[in-house]
């Protein structure tokens, strides 16, 4: 099975896997309070996971890579709660821009940002179209839990 996280494989092989086929998962998450018996790391554990595990189903089909978990979200509201650190939406903005930017001068083109963190839900979707169109790639954003949502209640209790 190939490699499918960015923080494993090494420069050449990223210059390799650049071009247009290549689909680079980007999980933006958090670090918040998750109620006394979650770390606060939680949503970007899960970030990382279905991050990795969906580039892994993807990737015989088109090559499919994940950067590191953005783990600084916006995340204002869970201060009060204690544990959490947080950007405000400007630097929330920033970051992803700088780090679109990076992997398009490395020669890839099609981003899917991938949040697990209610928080992040406008502003990352805001920016991926923002970024779309100055750095003329595609860029798509998406919540995990909108898109498996149906299937994620399956497994809930009632």
């Amino acid at each position: 099975m190939a490699e499918v996280e960015w923080a494993r494989l090494k420069a050449h092989e990223l210059r390799t896997l650049a071009g247009d086929e290549t689909v680079v998962i980007l999980p933006v998450a958090s670090i918040e309070q998750h109620g006394p018996h979650l770390p606060v790391m939680t949503d970007t554990r899960i970030g990382h996971e279905v991050a990795c595990r969906a580039a892994r189903k993807a990737y015989e089909r088109r090559p499919t890579i994940v950067t590191p978990v953005v783990w600084h979200g916006l995340s204002e509201h869970h201060m009060p709660f204690g544990g959490t650190l947080t950007l405000d939406h400007d630097t929330f903005f920033a970051v992803l821009r700088c780090l679109v930017q990076s992997l398009q001068r490395h020669g890839f083109r099609n981003v899917l940002v991938s949040n697990s963190h209610g928080g992040n839900i406008i502003a990352m979707q805001l920016a991926a179209e923002r970024l779309a169109q100055e750095f003329e790639m595609t860029i798509v954003a998406t919540t995990y839990v909108a898109e498996a949502g149906g299937r994620i209640a399956e497994l809930l209790e009632n």
